[in-house]
């Protein structure tokens, strides 16, 4: 009886030296990502590009060739040979898809897809998004339908300051006014304008390539917030809404109503990345 537990104990300690000492690949989220393995970003030339990561999460280094393939809509696209990883590393890729059609679409990667590697778990070897190609170019009207109209436009002369040009649309309507998402992003900047003209919040969309910059309203949002296209985001402050577009990352001048018309001041030359919204379709809410 004394010999069996003395093997039997040899076997359990064996087991758990061969668990304790095994490589574990999984999809990994990179710091700089948004909360996920694999960040898709639709550029302005319409192809859908992205990035995957892989890391090591065990305590052996992997030794031998494994494969990461990718799928797109269940169909299989490429796959690509990672030579080695040590623990605690990762392997990261990027591709892109092309032009793929309006709507939503997944991509998947599966790590070690053809089962090389020992690991301490075979089951997290992939990972799934869901994201939607929308179509840039038609956006939600940022106001209901019976305010239309707007009292300064892109590109004028400031009416607070002549010197400077305006960066966006006025748009008047009655203090209250819903105010909607011109399309689906993330909170990246909230603020106060100062000089009683209220508080601002800059959505941004793709990854933070560009931004719907919304001026003079009233919100309870905090940065970080998702929002959904058409979502209500708060409600004009005075009697109008400032509407600004920008094609670029979210940055101080993302809430300037307006910049020099003259290289020279403090702040950068209109137009900057601030772009006309005039050139854009919209789609209005009730």
């Amino acid at each position: 009886m004394k010999a069996f537990v003395l093997a039997l104990s040899i076997e359990v300690i064996a087991v758990l030296s061969v668990h304790a000492a095994s490589p574990n690949l999984v999809p990994y989220k990179r710091s700089s990502w948004d909360n996920r393995p694999i960040v898709m970003v639709t550029y302005d030339d319409g192809d859908a590009r992205g990035s995957w990561a892989v890391t090591n999460a065990g305590n052996k280094d992997v030794t031998k060739y494994f494969y990461t393939k990718l799928y797109v809509d269940g169909e299989y696209i490429e796959r690509w040979k990672t030579d080695s990883l040590k623990k605690g590393k990762y392997v990261s890729q990027s591709f892109n898809l092309g032009k793929l059609t309006t709507g939503n679409h997944t991509v998947k990667i599966v790590t070690d897809s053809s089962d090389r590697v020992d690991e301490s778990k075979e089951s997290d070897n992939s990972y799934t998004l869901t994201f939607k190609i929308e179509d840039e170019d038609v956006l939600t009207w940022p106001l209901p339908s019976d305010y239309t109209q707007y009292s300064q436009s892109f590109g004028e002369k400031w009416s607070a300051n002549p010197s400077k040009k305006h960066t966006g649309l006025d748009l008047p309507a009655p203090k209250g006014t819903k105010v909607y998402a011109a399309k689906s992003g993330r909170v990246s900047r909230k603020g106060d304008l100062g000089n009683g003209w209220g508080t601002y919040v800059i959505v941004s969309h793709d990854n933070n390539t560009w931004t719907t910059c919304y001026l003079h309203v009233r919100h309870s949002l905090s940065v970080g917030d998702t929002v959904s296209e058409g979502d209500k985001i708060g409600t004009v402050y005075l009697d109008h809404l400032h509407f600004g577009i920008r094609k670029a990352p979210t940055s101080a001048i993302s809430p300037k109503g307006a910049l020099p018309a003259s290289s020279g001041a403090d702040d950068p030359k209109f137009p900057e990345y601030f772009v006309d919204p005039r050139d854009y379709d919209f789609e209005t809410e009730n």
